[in-house]
């Protein structure tokens, strides 16, 4: 069975966070840089426990992406401080491998020091030392002196005398800034994170992962890509088309969208007609969804993906290519995607009736731009593929408002829980 490596999933995170903010992702992989040494000179873990840890440490602001404005580390925004850790605990909990036992440092990273005696997780230690390690990058990345008795003045003296003692080990000679500060630190971490292999199955748990991301910059998008893929698989079903990969092809159908994740917001929730500069800047997410899969070792679906904007007559993007250029799983996918696409709301059109749908697709085929044979079974069976995306629409929507319900209720016992706090944390 083939394995994939954990570093270069994690390496595409860098990327992608670069347009929503850079340096709230470079945070994380300092905080996991430094907790990684910590974990490893503690000894007190198993190697799958700092492996999922340093993973979490550098995802554990993931939560800011759902934000309106950038999260700015500054402890004295309660508010957005507890928006963003429950809404990364909500995220990492339902969309990515890890437990809730995980997912819970990741919920009380910010919590302030004097109210984790009133909260029992499994690992505390692990979320009291994320809050701290937040400290001190933000006292290196602002060239501040580090005074580790000051920083641990509100936390228990027992901890703080550990938490000293290792510090003290992993920071001979300022080492842990020195590295900081050169950026040697990100290849080091690398280093180690490629050597942690994963399943296909968790690879593709970290895909969702992305395309979910992109949904908090806008909403439509993980829909969209739900919709193709039921589009794509009832396609298959109706030509008699049997593929033992069909896991692969839906994948790729799933995946289609996913480079839009380098699309500008402003060009992805436009309400009016894009201009030619952001069309073709839109035309650039099916280069970046080919990349992101082919990096991932993904080459086949990477393949397919990419050229769901082809059409047959050579007019289409990114290759122009032609007819019989074009392989079959591609062709299905681009009609599911137009198919899909016409029966969404978007920002910029209502979602357009079955007859103005159909005359658009029979329309595009006359022209030799989609496929007429796949087009024919889509408008022979449209009411009954209909129904089956507005149900699986039903259900997605449905789990968004349990997690969001979620959220509020988890958002008011943490908002309760600090609610009391007597001191300020400096």
């Amino acid at each position: 069975m083939k394995k994939y490596v954990l570093g270069n999933v994690l390496r595409l995170f860098i990327y992608i966070f670069n347009g929503i903010d850079e340096e709230l992702f470079l945070h994380g992989h300092r905080v996991a840089y430094i907790l990684l040494k910590y974990l490893q000179e503690q000894g007190k873990y198993s190697e799958d426990e700092i492996n999922q840890m340093v993973q979490i440490a550098i995802l554990h602001d993931i939560g800011a992406c759902k934000l309106e404005e950038k999260f700015k580390h500054d402890k004295s925004v309660t508010a957005d401080l507890s928006n963003h850790s429950v809404f990364g605990y909500i995220f990492l909990e339902n969309y990515t491998v890890y437990s809730t036992d995980m997912a819970e440092i990741c919920l009380y990273h910010h919590l302030p020091y004097d109210k984790y005696s009133l909260i029992s997780i499994r690992y505390k230690e692990i979320a009291i030392l994320f809050n701290i390690l937040n400290d001190i990058d933000n006292i290196y990345i602002n060239g501040l002196s580090l005074n580790m008795g000051k920083l641990l003045s509100h936390i228990d003296e027992e901890f703080t005398i550990e938490v000293c003692n290792i510090f003290s080990k992993i920071n001979e000679d300022d080492i842990l800034y020195k590295k900081i500060s050169s950026g040697e630190y990100l290849s080091e971490l690398y280093n180690y994170l490629d050597t942690i292999e994963i399943s296909k199955e968790e690879l593709e748990q970290f895909i969702k992962m992305m395309i979910q991301c992109n949904n908090f910059r806008s909403r439509g998008t993980l829909e969209h890509s739900i919709t193709v893929e039921v589009i794509t698989y009832n396609l298959y079903k109706l030509l008699g088309i049997v593929r033992e990969d069909m896991d692969t092809i839906l994948l790729s159908a799933f995946c289609h969208d996913l480079g839009k994740l380098f699309t500008p917001i402003e060009i992805l929730e436009k309400s009016d007609k894009l201009t030619y500069e952001e069309m073709e800047i839109m035309k650039e997410h099916v280069i970046y969804t080919g990349m992101i899969l082919k990096e991932l070792g993904l080459e086949y679906v990477g393949r397919i993906a990419e050229m769901h904007h082809e059409k047959l007559d050579g007019t289409g993007y990114p290759y122009g290519l032609k007819d019989e250029e074009i392989p079959m799983e591609a062709k299905i996918l681009a009609v599911a995607d137009i198919s899909s696409a016409l029966m969404e709301k978007r920002s910029y059109k209502e979602k357009f009736s079955k007859d103005k749908t159909l005359d658009i697709l029979k329309a595009m085929a006359d022209d030799n731009k989609i496929d007429k044979n796949i087009v024919n079974k889509v408008i022979e069976n449209y009411d009954y593929l209909v129904e089956i995306c507005e149900k699986v629409r039903k259900k997605n929507n449905s789990k968004y408002n349990d997690l969001i319900r979620k959220y509020n209720e988890i958002n008011n016992q943490y908002e309760e829980l600090c609610r009391d706090k007597t001191e300020s944390w400096q």
